[in-house]
């Protein structure tokens, strides 16, 4: 028989420990919250519920309101956030009439990657990939962006090590190719990693499914379809889980709110899907179908948001759900967040051609013990969730009570930042400083990560991360109605978000995560057309962590707007921290861009000798927050440096309009100019003369801006175009020879640039 919980005119004390005694991840606040919307106390079923369906990774309970700050309509967006994933126009084609549409999304899984990394990245790629796979697009890639703490703690490469092996583990059986991503070590990041990872897929915008059950669908009496997997107790509570503070001694049993991940299933199942997409849509049936991923909250998250949406109802019956064992409770059941499942609700003449395609057709039962597609339910008219289970029901509540019902107002206080001003070291070896620089774990190059990634797999990537700011792909290449040159239009996508300078300005780590991944796409020469993010902040119910959160998202907000690049999907990641505090506050954005069609990709390295290098944007001064502050003392400084985002924008404008004038180009980011120039000579086989003498704060500083090369013939035009905008060119000197000499600071041979750059990360990881 199912429990009550017995907690309306019960003390804090006493709802608090019931709560604990059967795992339920309510506040005793919440829990009479549940017991209000209710009107009795609720099941234990409920209460599970309403634990994981009311959690922050679920809700977004107290971050919903600031996330209306961002931007999210403009002529790229087919469908900004809402769904599982949103979609941009990338192409009509005057061929074919169609509109084509990339769906694009973006996803945490920083505390299971903590506590079991291999399978918390794995099962993050997986759970992203399958965000896009729902709304009927084909996956054509994804990116990871990855932040561990001190690099010399073994704890730290453990980590790093399973999450690297968890990102390819998954993602190459699965056949997605990694497109992109970065990683940094910071030591705030000791008891907290971040996994983000991206997922991009390709779809004809006419053949868009929704995640959410059309209007129709409570008088055609629409049945839900339970597709994959068969649900076991492997990441049950995972959402709460997400939505709580590291605890060391909750290790062990933290384990068990992590999935379990199969690649070779999730691949049989795209492959399943993509088959019936097909079949659907020569039938005619595909827009009357809805379609969702089991995420966060398993079952009962999917079905009733597919219902709640609408303001429907469901009818779920518990025992038809597909099992891994006997015995298991409906809780268990309802919220598991086991991987590799997927729900449908279709009209009831197409049921039983879907369990004939999924159990028949593609061999379900026999591909995995216990999997298959299942009738579990059907839609409803009058707005009630009803779970039952052995003759009971274990829950009977509206659905929008479950999916929007706990709402919480969390107070914020600004945190004052203590640190110290910024010194610069007395002894100071400049030529040596820079060595120590481009050897560092945050500037080397990440090929000891990406050389176990297929990063080509599907035969669309032109680019990878390693020759290039930001991946070039072309997304349309197996659309055989497209001619040749619609097949070849090219993407470009980008990930950022500066790992260091949040600790000191939140909101200016949020600008700068904008800003750096939409300057990467521009650097390759491509127009920015969206962006997702995921938003890394530490406890909400902290107003200090509170503070960050607002301030940073109010960043990302402003950076946004001036820019003019909307948000078409996005992740709130909160309570990332542990006992021994909150992580550096962490924005990380990723933007999607097109090349035009007679615009040349740009590498990060010199494209030939005897051409010049400048910088567009002004150079910056100050070094609080930066890579080379980290090693000179492992300083912070505690004031960051004035973004002119108008300064930005213009320098986006002019490198479009520069176009196939500028021959290469990196972005000043991490490690400032001095590491964009050891790193694009490093590349390479060229060498240069930097003839320009500059400041330390000029070579180090974090401030954004790009390094470009162009021919002797072109610069005056660029110069009269930097005029035009308004934009502050500074050159640099020329390509040339076999070193890079850099007055004031010395020589540097290509050989070992080389050396150092692609094995320094090898020999500390």
């Amino acid at each position: 028989m199912e429990p009550i919980l017995s907690i309306i005119d019960k003390d804090d004390d006493t709802i608090a420990n019931i709560f604990a005694d059967n795992l339920v991840a309510l506040t005793p606040d919440e829990g009479r919250q549940v017991a209000a919307l209710l009107g009795r106390n609720p099941t234990l079923t409920e209460a599970t519920i309403w634990g994981i369906q009311g959690s922050e990774h679920s809700s977004y309970k107290s971050s919903r309101k600031y996330l209306r700050l961002l931007p999210t309509t403009g002529k790229h967006v087919l469908m900004g956030p809402g769904e599982d994933a949103g979609v941009v126009k990338f192409h009509e084609s005057k061929t074919t009439g169609e509109t084509y549409g990339i769906v694009y999304a973006h996803e945490s899984h920083n505390h299971p990657s903590q506590v079991v990394p291999f399978e918390g990245a794995a099962t993050g790629v997986g759970g992203i990939c399958r965000d896009i796979a729902c709304m009927g697009g084909r996956v054509i890639g994804a990116l990871d962006a990855l932040r561990f703490g001190d690099i010399n703690r073994p704890e730290t490469k453990r980590i790093a090590a399973g999450v690297v092996a968890g990102v390819g583990g998954y993602g190459n059986p699965l056949g997605v190719p990694n497109l992109g991503g970065d990683a940094f070590f910071e030591e705030t990041f000791n008891n907290n990693c971040l996994v983000n990872v991206v997922a991009l897929g390709v779809l004809k915008w006419k053949n868009l499914i929704h995640s959410y059950a059309p209007d129709n669908a409570a008088d055609d009496g629409y049945e839900f379809v339970l597709v994959g997997k068969p649900t076991d107790r492997s990441g049950f509570g995972g959402a709460s889980f997400a939505s709580a503070n590291l605890k060391e001694s909750d290790q062990e049993k933290n384990k068990g709110a992590v999935q379990e991940p199969n690649p070779f299933l999730e691949r049989h199942l795209f492959a399943s899907f993509y088959d019936l997409f097909e079949r659907l849509e020569q039938s005619g049936d595909l827009g009357r179908i809805a379609f969702k991923d089991l995420g966060a909250g398993g079952n009962l998250c999917a079905t009733v948001e597919l219902v709640a949406e609408k303001g429907f109802g469901a009818e779920i019956d518990v025992a038809k759900i597909h099992v891994a064992e006997a015995g298991l409770p409906a809780a268990v059941i309802l919220c598991a967040e086991t991987q590799e499942r997927f729900c449908f609700a279709v009209p009831p003449d197409l049921t039983e051609m879907l369990l004939e395609h999924f159990n028949e057709r593609w061999d379900f039962p026999n591909v995995m013990t216990g999997a298959r597609a299942s009738r579990i339910g059907k839609v409803t008219h009058d707005g009630i969730y009803i779970a039952r289970y052995q003759g009971e029901d274990v829950c009977h509540a509206k659905a929008t009570d479950i999916t929007e019902g706990i709402v919480v107002d969390r107070p914020f206080a600004e945190q004052k930042n203590e640190q110290q001003n910024f010194q610069m070291p007395t002894d100071f070896d400049k030529q040596d400083f820079f060595w120590q620089l481009l050897a560092s774990e945050n500037i080397a190059s990440l090929r000891p990560f990406t050389e176990t990634y297929d990063q080509t797999v599907q035969g669309n990537t032109l680019l990878t991360r390693d020759e290039t700011e930001a991946v070039v792909f072309t997304p349309l290449r197996d659309f055989a109605d497209l001619p040749e040159i619609e097949q070849n239009l090219c993407a470009v996508v980008s990930v950022a978000g500066p790992a260091r300078i949040g600790r000191i300005s939140p909101q200016l780590q949020g600008k700068l995560a904008v800003v750096q991944a939409i300057l990467k796409t521009v650097a390759v020469g491509a127009e920015p057309l969206s962006l997702t993010d995921c938003l890394n902040y530490g406890n909400p119910e902290d107003p200090a962590q509170m503070w960050q959160f607002k301030t940073g998202i109010e960043g990302v907000a402003e950076a946004a707007k001036i820019l003019d690049t909307p948000f078409v999907s996005g992740n709130v990641s909160l309570y990332n921290c542990s006992e021994h505090g909150s992580i550096s506050a962490s924005a990380i954005i990723s933007c999607l861009a097109k090349m035009g069609e007679n615009i040349l990709p740009r590498r990060n390295t010199f494209a030939a000798a005897g051409n010049h290098l400048v910088v567009l944007g002004q150079l910056g001064n100050e070094l609080a927050g930066s890579e080379a502050a980290r090693l000179m003392n492992n300083q912070l400084g505690n004031t960051g440096f004035d973004l002119d985002l108008q300064e930005i924008r213009s320098i986006t404008e002019l490198t479009l309009v520069a176009g196939n004038r500028l021959l290469s180009a990196a972005i000043i980011a991490e490690g400032g100019l001095a590491a964009t120039l050891l790193k694009m000579a490093a590349r390479g086989n060229i060498g240069a003369q930097i003839t320009t003498t500059l400041s330390l704060e000029n070579w180090f500083s974090e401030k954004p801006a790009l390094l470009v090369e162009i021919a002797s013939e072109d610069l005056p035009v660029l110069k009269t175009m930097a005029k035009e905008k308004q934009s502050v060119l500074t050159e640099l000197g020329t390509t040339g020879g076999n070193i890079l000499s850099i007055a004031d600071i010395g020589d540097f041979e290509l050989e070992r640039l080389h050396e150092v750059y692609f094995h320094s990360l090898r020999a500390k990881k």
